[in-house]
């Protein structure tokens, strides 16, 4: 997609410009709907980013292989439950300019637990931590932040979850950023 293209079919957002990047995880929230990929996809184009995605191993098979990869999607082998972060860092590692945007909710549906696989990716990888939103309160999409990665995972996720605070998903009520008590 054309920086154009994807700036027309984006106009009528107030678009955040992302921060100069060359090996970054992104993490995008709210995630609610399947549109999200698409206006993620817009949005990163607009600024002329081709970022990946992460995508389960037994999807790349015949005819989607070439649209997977187009796309942007890195196949993961979930088999290996240890390996799936030795695959990203090996994935980092191996690209001169590497964008890795995941949803640490992990799912379209409410959810609390949010995942935290990308603390252990980004700091072995050691790439930054960009927060991505798209917010459908103020219709609005970008880069937020950069994510503070000092402390344990729950300091990590809680102060991630604090920067999502108030926003909302295109399906409303489905998105929870309450932070993680204990």
């Amino acid at each position: 997609m054309g920086r154009k293209f994807s700036r027309f079919f984006i106009s009528g957002w107030n678009v955040v410009e992302a921060p100069e990047m060359t090996k970054a995880l992104v993490v995008m929230a709210p995630h609610t709907s399947m549109m999200d990929f698409i206006h993620g996809k817009l949005y990163f184009s607009s600024c002329g980013y081709k970022p990946k995605f992460l995508m389960k191993s037994e999807m790349f098979k015949w005819p989607f292989i070439k649209m997977f990869r187009a796309l942007g999607a890195v196949p993961i082998d979930r088999n290996k439950k240890v390996g799936q972060i030795r695959q990203v860092v090996e994935a980092f590692a191996k690209e001169e300019n590497f964008i890795l945007v995941m949803c640490p909710e992990g799912t379209r549906k409410k959810t609390k637990n949010w995942k935290r696989g990308f603390i252990k990716m980004a700091q072995n990888a050691n790439v930054p931590v960009y927060c991505g939103f798209i917010d459908y309160n103020t219709h609005s999409m970008g880069i937020k932040c950069e994510l503070d990665m000092s402390g344990d995972d729950k300091e990590i996720m809680n102060r991630l979850k604090s920067v999502y605070a108030g926003m909302e998903g295109r399906r409303k009520g489905h998105f929870d950023a309450s932070l993680d008590e204990d």
